[in-house]
């Protein structure tokens, strides 16, 4: 019996995968959710995480996704994200730089600044930090 489905992660600038997989793990706005094939039609508003799905051969692959939009129908998952990167093309030491302007930006929060995208930039770095260093494996 075929356990899989079709996924297609795309940001502004690539298609950063196209193929079947057996499983999608990331994470909305109301919590982590896995997908897997026969899954009801779903829309989500996906936030940065680490995501996970399985490839067809069996390889695990692990990623940082920003925020964006998860659409779920006929076996088909779609992944609109602002950005994509994998654990070899994240900077550590630029990820723990921004993290840090960000926490000070909130610490030392100036008038008409926008609080909720020095968050998000927050929220960003951490996950490519954990990611990096091997967190929540």
């Amino acid at each position: 019996m075929d356990k899989l489905f079709e996924l297609k992660i795309i940001t502004p600038f690539s298609e950063f995968y196209f193929g079947k997989a057996s499983s999608l793990n990331t994470e909305t706005y109301k919590g982590r959710i896995g997908i897997l094939k026969n899954r009801v039609p779903l829309i989500a508003e996906l936030k940065p995480t680490i995501t996970e799905f399985i490839q067809e051969d069996g390889k695990r692959i692990r990623f940082f996704s920003s925020e964006g939009i998860l659409k779920v129908v006929n076996d088909k998952v779609y992944m609109y994200c602002t950005s994509c990167e994998n654990k070899d093309d994240i900077d550590l030491k630029q990820a723990k730089e921004s993290k840090l302007q960000a926490e000070e930006q909130l610490k030392n929060l100036k008038e008409n600044e926008n609080i909720s995208l020095i968050k998000l930039a927050l929220e960003k770095n951490i996950k490519r930090i954990e990611l990096v260093e091997g967190k929540h494996e």
